[in-house]
């Protein structure tokens, strides 16, 4: 069922998020990530879908710069009775994404220039029909969730790395298999995002 495929998602996610606190810190690194979490959370709600696209380093896309995109995102939003049409954004991300965030009422899409370079008109009303169908079915929530958790694996995995680096730099001991494993988590755990 999709309720017990997004719960094992879920779980793998939170699973590699864990595994990466432990390596770096134990215990005491675990309890730092959940509380990250935690915040995250609480804050990423409550902001504006504006300044959670500036998070990003969005830049609005406006209707005089892809009338033909914005065309099909006012007609699609129509379709699924959304009571606004979603902002829309560009992210500078050399990969192809794409991501939703706000509310039915204040959502915005956020479309990376690879996204935006590479795929046609067709393919991009495919990929925007997706995001609206998101909105629409209120599952920002959850894309806040994995967004959330995505991110702070990928700084604990940087933070990681480095304090490995500077350890091996000192002459000290590092396990080749913690640190593998590091710098595979973003990986592993965008994977799982993208499912």
């Amino acid at each position: 069922t999709p309720a017990a495929a997004a719960a094992l998602l879920l779980g793998a996610m939170v699973a590699i998020l864990a595994g990466c606190a432990w390596l770096i810190a134990g215990g005491d690194g675990m309890i730092v990530a959940a509380g990250g979490l935690t915040a995250a959370l609480l804050v990423v709600p409550r902001l504006p879908a504006g300044p959670l696209m500036r998070l990003f380093r969005g830049v609005p896309i406006g209707p005089w710069q892809a009338p033909a995109l914005h065309r099909s995102l006012a007609e699609l939003a129509h379709r699924a009775g959304l009571e606004a049409v979603p902002a829309l954004y560009g992210i500078p991300e050399g990969a192809v994404n794409a991501f939703t965030v706000g509310s039915r009422r204040h959502a915005a899409i956020g479309l990376s220039d690879a996204t935006l370079r590479t795929l046609s008109l067709r393919e991009l009303e495919a990929v925007l029909a997706h995001e609206v169908a998101h909105i629409a079915a209120g599952d920002t929530g959850w894309l806040r969730l994995v967004e959330a958790m995505a991110r702070i694996t990928a700084l604990l995995s940087f933070f990681g790395l480095t304090a490995g680096l500077l350890l091996l730099l000192a002459g000290s001991d590092v396990p080749l298999l913690a640190v593998l494993a590091l710098a595979g988590a973003p990986t592993a755990i965008t994977d799982r995002k993208s499912v």
